[in-house]
């Protein structure tokens, strides 16, 4: 109903843009309505699901019919399950219990996810291609974000409680929302991590309006660029206020083909980067002495990830390369099942030691 308001009062550009990112801000995680043989209704399929059908019944033609290299990528991000399902068979019998092997039906199922998961890029390939649509992106991106930060700073006082109070539970650990004697902020976004991110994508579409002046109706560009970084250092998460750090500074004083460039080493680094941790060319011992000597508890939380990146990339190595798909994380629990068990009790250790140390400190 809130879709269809949108799209009655606002343009199609704003509507499509605030049903997907208010689904995002506001509606509660981890839960959806399942029915047999459909994809889950949950806050990232409904609003996918929302602006694809209402573009869908506003255009005569929404898509031009051609084949390029984007739709062949896009078919075998949608097939690829198929070979994957036909190729993770095998049963696991543990005792007596039996872990039944990926079929068909598990592959079909993962087409229909892919399938909502890709439906904001075909809108989105048809609706925002101009400089204006790219502009309206970045003023609701910013607009979202001051308002969002009302309820950020409440619950870096109070703690991560609105998640619990309206919809009745907590939907990640909450010893995970503690750092340095405050809270990381989530709201309804499940996890402080994502709500940084968040605010990390509003400082920078802020500072992309203030580098090509472009008006705001409530503020100034370069007021909602200051307020919005100071929420996201507020956020208390590392890695989303040193992503800040990089990328603000490119935006506001270099040109569009640093920045361009600046881009695509990133793409570079995130894409070798499995491959570089394959050859052991990342100094990850180099890296935690470097964090321990700043903070113990951080330290410890980036050498968790560290081993489970050093768990998914051994089994990477172990498996065809035709078998890692869409329903590869389902897949690795059923044929690593004693590695998943053995990271679930060491992930649950480091967080009992992490409130043993607050406890006692």
């Amino acid at each position: 109903m809130i879709a269809i308001a949108l799209f009655q009062t606002l343009p199609k550009i704003q509507a499509t843009l605030w049903t997907i990112v208010g689904a995002q801000l506001l509606l509660p995680v981890g839960e959806g309505i399942k029915i047999a043989m459909i994809p889950q209704f949950d806050k990232a399929s409904i609003p996918n699901l929302c602006i694809f059908f209402a573009y869908l019944f506003s255009k005569r033609r929404p898509w031009k019919s051609k084949l390029g290299l984007a739709e062949m990528l896009i078919a075998l991000f949608l097939f690829g399950p198929i070979a994957t399902s036909l190729l993770n068979n095998d049963s696991i019998v543990r005792g007596d219990r039996m872990i039944p092997g990926v079929g068909l039906y598990d592959g079909g199922s993962a087409i229909g996810a892919a399938l909502i998961a890709l439906m904001p890029f075909f809108v989105g390939r048809a609706l925002l291609r101009t400089p204006h649509a790219n502009e309206q992106i970045l003023k609701v991106l910013i607009t979202a974000g001051l308002w969002y930060s009302i309820p950020m700073l409440f619950e870096m006082r109070f703690s991560p409680q609105l998640h619990l109070w309206i919809y009745g539970y907590f939907p990640s650990d909450f010893i995970q929302e503690v750092r340095d004697g405050s809270y990381r902020p989530m709201v309804f976004m499940g996890h402080g991590l994502i709500a940084a991110t968040f605010m990390l994508m509003a400082v920078c579409a802020a500072a992309a309006l203030w580098k090509t002046k472009t008006p705001l109706r409530l503020v100034s560009a370069g007021w909602a660029t200051s307020y919005l970084a100071v929420v996201l250092l507020l956020c208390r998460s590392a890695g989303a206020a040193l992503f800040g750090i990089v990328i603000v500074p490119l935006i506001c004083f270099t040109k569009p083909r640093t920045q361009a460039f600046a881009a695509i080493a990133i793409v570079l680094v995130a894409l070798s980067y499995p491959m570089l941790r394959f050859s052991g060319l990342v100094p990850t011992v180099h890296i935690l002495q470097v964090v321990d000597s700043f903070s113990k508890e951080r330290a410890d939380s980036l050498r968790v990830r560290f081993e489970n990146e050093a768990m998914l990339l051994d089994h990477a190595i172990r498996a065809a390369p035709i078998w890692l798909g869409p329903i590869w994380p389902e897949s690795c629990l059923r044929r690593n099942w004693q590695r998943c068990e053995r990271h679930r009790w060491a992930l649950g250790h480091h967080h009992r030691a992490i409130r043993h140390r607050r406890l006692h400190s």
